[in-house]
């Protein structure tokens, strides 16, 4: 509640209270109005969550696809919905439209899920790609953590020795011996 817009508000609900000549209805009338500036503050800078279909808690769907988000969420709940009235409708007619319907919003869900995905992976890459350039100690804890390096190990040198002795720290050098 610092931006400016809800300091005003408060400042004429505060205002209202002073000038009203303390009738209930009044009162009232100025408490829903504070109350909806708060609720409107609160839905505009807070969080949501999402309700998930067939679900009796409402943890995020797929919490160990670190590449799943709200919004895949939102449009498998789609999907899901689009699926059950195709399949729950008895009318000829109808049953061709809904189903082209479900299959856009499957379309649209897959398109989303590869796109998280394939950004996941990218953004994945470039972290490793900067963590091997600012501090291979961390570089290489990472990639112990993917499963090919070991973490226990106090540090894996990036660097490589040439056929004519010397060292060079050039990665393209040490990936491809």
């Amino acid at each position: 509640m610092n931006d400016e817009n809800s300091i005003n508000l408060i400042n004429s609900c505060i205002a209202n209270i002073e000038s009203c000549n303390g009738i209930q209805v009044e009162l009232d009338n100025i408490y829903n109005e504070f109350i909806n500036v708060i609720h409107n503050e609160m839905n505009d800078k807070l969080d949501k969550k999402i309700k998930i279909m067939n679900s009796v808690n409402n943890k995020k769907r797929r919490f160990k696809k670190r590449w799943w988000t709200d919004e895949l969420t939102v449009k498998w709940n789609q999907v899901c919905l689009a699926e059950k009235q195709y399949l729950h409708c008895t009318k000829v007619n109808s049953n061709t439209y809904l189903r082209q319907i479900y299959v856009s919003k499957r379309k649209e869900f897959d398109k989303l899920a590869q796109q998280s995905k394939r950004q996941y992976w990218h953004i994945c890459q470039e972290e490793l790609v900067n963590l091997n350039k600012n501090d291979p100690r961390q570089f290489w804890r990472k990639i112990g953590n993917i499963g090919i390096g070991n973490d226990r190990q106090s540090k894996i040198p990036n660097e490589m020795l040439r056929s004519d002795e010397s060292v060079t720290n050039n990665m393209d050098d040490v990936l491809q011996i």
